[in-house]
C-alpha cells in the first residue's frame, strides 16, 4: 500500500528544496536526502534535477507525481472503505443484539425458534437464521 517516502517526495516538490521540505516534515535535510535517494534507488531513476537554486522534477519525477497522486487517493479510499465496513458491521451487530435482547427469549426457546446472526463478508451483510 502506501509508501511514506511519497510524503517526502511531495514535500520536496511543494517546497522546491530538500531543506525546506525537511523543515516542513520536522526532519533533518540529510534524512530527506536519504529518503529521496532510497526512492530513486528503488525506482532506478533520478526524480529531481538538482541545481544550486533548488530542485525540479525530471520527466520520470513528473510521471511519478501524477501516478503517485492517484495511488494516494486510492489508498485513502481503501482505508475509508475498510473503516466503513468495520463500523457498519459493528453497528449492525449491536442493533441486532439489542433487538434480540428486547424480544422474549423464553417464548423463542419454548417454541423451538432459534435466531443466529451470521456475518456474510462476501456481500457485506448479515444473515438472520
Amino acid at each position: 500500500m502506501y509508501d511514506p517516502k511519497l510524503d517526502t517526495f511531495f514535500s520536496v516538490i511543494t517546497n522546491g528544496s530538500f531543506t525546506k521540505a525537511a523543515a516542513e516534515l520536522y526532519m533533518t535535510p540529510s534524512a530527506v536526502l536519504h529518503q529521496i535517494g532510497a526512492l530513486e534507488k528503488e525506482l532506478g531513476v533520478n526524480l529531481f534535477d538538482r541545481t544550486p537554486r533548488g530542485v525540479s522534477l525530471t520527466k520520470e519525477g513528473i510521471y511519478l507525481k501524477s501516478h503517485a497522486q492517484m495511488m494516494l487517493q486510492m489508498d485513502a479510499e481503501i482505508r475509508r472503505g475498510i473503516r466503513a465496513i468495520s463500523t457498519d458491521e459493528d453497528s449492525m451487530i449491536f442493533l441486532l443484539t439489542r433487538l434480540l435482547s428486547l424480544s422474549s427469549r423464553k417464548r423463542c426457546f419454548h417454541t423451538g425458534f432459534f435466531i443466529a446472526i451470521v456475518p456474510n463478508h462476501l456481500y457485506g451483510a448479515f444473515w438472520i437464521l
